[in-house]
Formats: C-alpha cells, structure tokens, sequence
C-alpha cells in the first residue's frame, strides 16, 4: 500500500467510528422503556384481545390463557408490568375479568369483559 493512501484510510476508520458512535447514541435514546404502572392496563388490553380472538376461533372462552393464540407484531404477554401472571376469572359464558396483582403500595387492577362477535368490550 503506498504510504500517501495510509492518512486518508485513518481518517475514513476515524469518520467510521464517529458515525457509528453518533448512531449508536441517537438509537438509545429514542428506545422508550413503558414504566410497570403503566405496562399492566397494556397488557390486560392485549390479553382480552387474545381472548376475544380465542373466542372468535373456538365459540368459548379459553379454560386459561396459556392457550391464547399469537398475534404477529404484539406483545402477547399474560403478566402485568411487574411480570406476575395475570389473574383470568371466567364470570359466564361469555364474559371473564382480568386482575393484576397489587405491587407494594400500588393496587391490583380489575377489568371485567364481555366478548361477541364483533369483539370484545370492557364493561362496568
């Protein structure tokens, strides 16, 4: 290699690695991080939606959640933002409740649903 070439490759590897730095920086700082408090009302969502998917598939309620079908592209978590599983209750039929667990001094949440055809929806 001719020694006149040896400053512009230093300078391009230096480029480089500035670059790559610069990305690298940029990338973490738009990762959002969901905190606990907030993940669990997603979680709870995502999961009725399972259900209501489930229900759509089979004409019942699933007997657990550990058999819900996968959604491409979500979560598909069944624990709460603290990652305890979430409490799933069969009230009739066609309707269950979804409960987190409480955490310290933050309280469990409670939702009931309600699934036909059409979906599922949360009800009082």
């Amino acid at each position: 290699m001719a020694p006149h070439t040896r400053p512009i490759l230093r300078r391009s590897l230096v480029v480089l690695l500035i670059v790559v730095a610069c990305v690298s920086v940029a990338s973490l700082a738009f990762i959002d991080v969901i905190p606990p408090k907030a993940m669990t009302p997603l979680s709870m969502a995502e999961t009725s939606a399972r259900v209501a998917l489930y229900f759509q598939r089979n004409q019942h309620l699933p007997p657990d959640l550990n058999v819900l079908p996968v959604r491409d592209g979500y979560i598909n978590r069944i624990t709460d933002g603290y990652n305890q599983p979430l409490r799933y209750v069969i009230d009739s039929a066609n309707s269950f409740t979804l409960e987190s667990s409480s955490r310290g001094r933050v309280p469990g949440i409670v939702s009931h649903y309600m699934v036909n055809a059409g979906g599922v929806q949360t009800v009082p």
